[in-house]
């Protein structure tokens, strides 16, 4: 199955994506530290019959890091809207990761009445709810001390002390030394500390109560083993949207698209089958 690489401009910035496949578009959304390279397994399993785009994410990857940019799920997600819209992709499927999946809550917020412009979509392991944040997360809200760990701790050590909380099953090789290559510059460690620290909407509340007003078909997919987004929290998700159905993957942790990707392309396919 053949693989481009491209790059899209949407209001000023420039986004990376991996574009493969023909049929119905499946839009693809990291997780926070990841790239559109999280998605290799997964968008060669479903290629072969639907069309998968994976981005990589304003100020990750090989997309823009702009300096003053805001980097939260509304400033995302206005920027994958865009995307969409600019590609001309007619009601993609819209399936995002931990961070990528609140941006994917956020698109749907965003489109409001307009949300038929999808026509499913798929949280895994999704950021969602005000919780007891892991330590990797705590530490980009303390002045200074991101930007001290980062200054003295190579990005390939990071990347494997991590991914212990992250993987169930330990991290691949290659992929740790993925997101420490991808980790390198100077741009891309601001970005991720500027992710960081605004990872929770200032108006949290409202994005919540959004959840309830999702129509679209949506499959929530959870690791067993997720130490950093509980499960009873990807269950209430389930529970406030309306049209969710849960499904818990075994023997994983936080990212089973990674760990787990032939259980997940069989979900995926499952619920795009009867749902969309």
């Amino acid at each position: 199955m053949s693989q481009t690489n491209n790059r899209i401009t949407v209001d000023g910035v420039a986004l990376y994506y991996e574009d493969q496949g023909q049929g119905q578009p499946i839009v693809f959304l990291h997780g926070i530290g990841a790239t559109s390279y999280s998605w290799r397994k997964i968008a060669a399993l479903l290629s072969h019959s639907y069309r998968t785009i994976c981005f990589d994410l304003m100020g990750f990857g090989r997309s823009d890091k702009p300096k003053n940019e805001q980097y939260t799920f509304k400033r995302q997600s206005e920027l994958i809207i865009g995307a969409i819209r600019e590609l001309g992709l007619i009601r993609p499927v819209l399936i995002g990761h931990s961070l990528g999946g609140g941006v994917c809550l956020s698109v749907i917020r965003e489109l409001g009445d307009n949300q038929d412009e999808l026509s499913g979509l798929v949280l895994i392991d999704s950021a969602c709810y005000p919780q007891k944040l892991p330590l990797c997360v705590k530490a980009f809200r303390i002045p200074v001390i991101p930007e001290l760990v980062i200054k003295l701790l190579p990005e390939r050590w990071g990347v494997v002390l991590i991914s212990r909380s992250m993987y169930k099953n330990g991290i691949e090789q290659d992929t740790a030394e993925e997101y420490a290559r991808a980790l390198h510059s100077r741009d891309a460690q601001a970005a991720l500390i500027a992710t960081g620290r605004q990872i929770f909407p200032p108006d949290l509340p409202d994005f919540i109560a959004s959840y309830s007003r999702i129509r679209v078909p949506t499959l929530i997919l959870w690791g067993e083993h997720d130490r950093i987004i509980p499960q009873p929290l990807g269950r209430r998700l389930a529970s406030d949207i309306k049209t969710a159905i849960f499904h818990q993957l075994p023997n994983c942790g936080h990212c089973p698209h990674e760990e787990k990707p032939d259980a997940v392309a069989e979900a995926i396919n499952r619920f795009l089958d009867s749902a969309c």
